[in-house]
């Protein structure tokens, strides 16, 4: 179906004068979504003539925040709240009519802001992405646009190489300072037509879409594990990517939406934090169970009293009950670095109440009485664990037997392919810094074993600054400091994972026997030196600087 950018145009005046202004101030929730409805504001947005204005289409019903569902809901979400008739975002409130009032007063902050241009407050509303693009793209002064008829993020992107990291605001304001004389809607569907997005605005679509088989498939999204742990080498990514285990949790639709824009996810956690959702500790050596649950702590009274002595609550037993104060909204608590301390010590007794078994409202849900302040205490059934676990510090063959039956376990390894596309140019010659990372672990591997590996973390910084001076920095100082401790400084065999044994005599080498010392003959006689193996190495600082040492790592190896 073919539809011109002046029909359109008629479908926006028509829009206007069935939905004015006023008309949202009183909007009801069965004028906003209901089942069955081909009259109610969602429907024109997503399926109506509104879909010309502009694509809404994927994902599920709840992108509109609260739907109306056609049978039973089959189960629980974390971030879904249900009642006999609708089911809705929790973030949005405790009730259908609760969420609704919430949902249409983020609607009329969006449509204000856009009658002013202010697309950075639009921009920060948490809020459903695409809808309320498409809400301000509807009611901007039209005379004076700050939005597009375009709302996926990657689209605007495409619009704009080199550019990825743009948000909407900034992707809007560059491509209408570009407008010239264009009418909007036409200049919308020229650059559309030059984005690399799959284009669905014109399919015909089923109102069943919104209101039954979409809705339901938010309740059967696979369920995050309650407690899981993301282990491997060092480098692999694992604190960086409990960003994005946390926010499938809290919130996966937002995680959808936003999956290649990290800034926008960082924020998201950011913000879900500040709002007492995400708790985040670091185990170390000295880490106990005071710290973790609960333990006594002394105080000096101002009165001149001496000592004072209180129990004060730990992270944990924190979480725990700030997780219970919720209407199952999930509760996320990240421990960093978990094979760092010691697990019977911190946990205690409630190593066994974190099984999901386990947990209030289970049928196995079992409580203890806290050695400090005498309460009963449980686990709820809406706190998530996510650990992390670095296998260079202990391999998972290693861990307590307690914690591995009780966690879901999610290797992260190193990713070479990620620095595929790095090339560092130089007068001497080009190095590829994702075949340098393979075969560095390639020998690792056989030296050690692949929990020892180097992860691609260490080099990520080569994607901005893909210069040989970046890459001597890396080098110096985290590649041979990180493999002098692998390897017990154990010279010689870091040699051979550089390839420092290769007969060519002229590349300077990374580690090489100290300038000036004496030979081992004449320190110890000659006797003694035949059955001695010279260990003393140090870093030759001018390989650093030196193209062709690191290609010397990849000979004989490509």
């Amino acid at each position: 179906m073919t539809v011109t950018a002046e029909q359109r145009e008629q479908i926006l005046a028509d829009f206007h004068s069935k939905w004015p202004l006023s008309a949202l101030q009183d909007l009801t929730l069965e004028q906003y979504i209901c089942l069955g409805d081909k009259n109610t504001l969602a429907y024109w947005l997503e399926f109506g003539e509104g879909r010309f204005l502009g694509s809404i289409k994927g994902g599920d019903a709840s992108k509109f925040g609260i739907y109306e569902r056609k049978a039973q809901a089959k189960g629980e979400r974390g971030f879904i709240s249900s009642d006999n008739r609708y089911s809705w975002k929790n973030k949005y409130g405790h009730t259908a009519q609760e969420a609704f009032s919430t949902i249409k007063a983020h609607i009329l902050t969006i449509v204000q802001a856009a009658r002013m241009g202010d697309t950075e407050t639009i921009e920060k509303l948490d809020f459903e992405v695409a809808l309320k693009w498409k809400l301000a793209f509807l009611y901007q002064n039209h005379d004076d646009p700050c939005v597009l008829s375009i709302y996926k993020l990657q689209a605007l992107q495409s619009l704009l190489p080199g550019n990825r990291y743009l948000t909407h605001a900034d992707a809007y304001r560059k491509l209408l300072a570009e407008r010239g004389n264009k009418p909007l809607i036409q200049y919308g569907l020229d650059l559309w037509k030059e984005s690399e997005t799959d284009r669905d605005d014109d399919r015909p679509q089923s109102l069943d879409d919104i209101t039954d088989d979409e809705s339901e498939r938010v309740i059967d999204r696979p369920v995050a594990a309650l407690n899981q742990i993301l282990y491997g080498p060092p480098g692999t990514g694992k604190t960086w990517n409990t960003v994005n285990h946390a926010l499938a949790i809290l919130d996966p639709v937002f995680l959808d939406a936003h999956r290649d824009e990290r800034h926008l996810l960082k924020a998201r956690f950011d913000e879900l934090a500040n709002e007492g959702c995400i708790d985040f500790v670091t185990f170390h050596q000295s880490f106990s169970y005071e710290d973790f649950v609960e333990g006594i702590r002394a105080d000096i009274a101002g009165n001149g009293a001496g000592l004072q002595y209180r129990i004060e609550d730990g992270i944990f037993k924190k979480a725990c009950l700030r997780a219970q104060t919720l209407p199952a909204q999930p509760h996320v608590l990240i421990i960093d670095e978990i094979n760092r301390g010691n697990i019977s010590r911190i946990f205690g007794e409630l190593i066994t109440l974190i099984e999901p078994s386990k947990r209030q409202g289970q049928s196995e849900a079992l409580g203890v009485t806290l050695p400090y302040s005498k309460k009963r205490f449980s686990v709820p059934g809406n706190l998530y664990i996510i650990g992390t676990m670095n296998t260079a510090d202990r391999s998972l063959s290693g861990l307590d037997i307690a914690l591995r039956r009780r966690f879901t376990f999610i290797e992260m390894l190193p990713q070479p392919q990620l620095l595929d596309e790095v090339v560092i140019h130089h007068e001497e010659g080009n190095i590829h810094a994702g075949k340098l990372l393979r075969v560095i672990n390639q020998r690792i591997e056989v030296l050690l074993d692949r929990d020892h590996c180097l992860g691609h973390a260490y080099f990520m910084p080569l994607l901005v600054t893909p210069t040989l001076p970046m890459l001597a920095s890396i080098f110096k100082n985290q590649v041979l400091p990180l493999l002098q401790e692998y390897f017990f400084e154990d010279w010689q065999r870091i040699n051979w994972v550089l390839n420092g044994h290769h007969p060519d005599n002229i590349t300077p080498r990374f580690i090489c026997p100290p300038s000036g010392s004496q030979s081992l003959e004449k320190l110890f006689g000659k006797e003694v030196a035949a059955e001695l193996t010279d260990r003393r190495w140090q870093f030759n600082d001018a390989a650093f600087m030196c193209l062709e040492s690191y290609r010397l790592i990849l000979r004989e190896a490509e």
